[in-house]
């Protein structure tokens, strides 16, 4: 069970301090971990929070409790549709980075009112926001593929290949839209370094982006006379689902900060004006490919 009761409490672990640079300065994160199980009694008071609720969260109630893990508890709940006003009586920044984390960046928040004596935030899901930074709405779209990708093999795996059809064809879809986005939009707006032998970040796209469109285009051909049978077809839905985790992995590690550098030496407005264009191709509009001339300075 939970906080609210019962003893056999799940083994997972809080953050009780994180001490980051801000995004920018580059630097590292050091976390500091104990097990939850010792805050459970400490927070059983706190239930979960109904739909329509206002929310409010007042950290200079959390007493003995660790800042972080009293809205840990309040905001682990939150559903979209909701708004919580949380109120610190300290900068809440690191505090927030550590809910954050520890609710796998599900929540979106901004401060509202600047302290000192006290801040005001205004915290709700991350569903519920649109994506400001171009790295967040490319992420976003990552974890859109995923789920598609999560359905088609549920499907495969209970032997529904009749269900896979309008998951593949959706897949389909924003897999295309999404490379089409890297190769054409963005990667022509950053003038990255590239080494002769394809082992930089841009040139790994590249050849990363054809071997994943290669197996769609064996995906789609194999579903173009109706359903195949399962057990020729898993294979190759499991090839591709190890491909995309690694091709995603790579260019969140090494490919997507390079372009916030480059986003950075450029100025707001031209992301402003990137993430723009960028939306409008990942919803479809094919006619919008343009690179945003406005990024200059590049950083190469």
């Amino acid at each position: 069970m939970g906080p609210s009761g019962g003893t056999n409490a799940p083994e997972c672990v809080c953050l009780t301090e994180v001490k980051a640079r801000r995004a920018g300065g580059g630097g590292t994160i050091r976390v500091v971990c104990q097990p939850l199980r010792v805050c459970f009694a400490a927070v059983s008071q706190h239930r979960d929070i109904p739909m329509n609720a206002s929310i409010r969260i007042d950290l200079r109630e959390c007493g003995e409790l660790p800042a972080h893990t009293y809205a840990f508890y309040q905001l682990r709940t939150l559903r979209e549709g909701q708004i919580a006003e949380l109120i610190a009586p300290d900068e809440p920044s690191l505090t927030l980075d550590a809910v954050s984390l520890n609710l796998r960046h599900r929540i979106h928040w901004e401060v509202i009112e600047q302290g000192p004596p006290l801040w005001r935030v205004q915290v709700q899901p991350r569903a519920d926001t649109e994506a400001t930074s171009l790295m967040d709405l490319l992420q976003r779209d990552h974890e859109r593929v995923d789920r598609l990708f999560g359905s088609i093999l549920a499907r495969v795996n209970a032997g529904d290949l009749a269900g896979v059809a309008p998951d593949m064809e959706a897949l389909s879809l924003a897999l295309r839209r999404h490379i089409r986005t890297e190769n054409e939009l963005l990667a022509p707006a950053f003038v990255a370094p590239r080494d002769p032998f394809g082992s930089d970040p841009t040139s790994t796209m590249f050849r990363e982006h054809e071997e994943i469109l290669q197996q769609l285009t064996y995906l789609e051909s194999a579903f173009a006379e109706g359903p195949p049978a399962a057990s020729e077809i898993a294979p190759f839905f499991a090839l591709l689902s190890g491909q995309l985790a690694k091709h995603e992995g790579r260019e969140e590690l090494n490919l997507f900060p390079l372009w916030a550098r480059a986003l950075r030496a450029a100025g707001p407005e031209a992301e402003a004006t990137l993430v723009a264009r960028v939306r409008a191709s990942l919803a479809g509009d094919a006619d919008d490919l343009a690179v945003a001339r406005t990024l200059s300075p590049t950083d190469g």
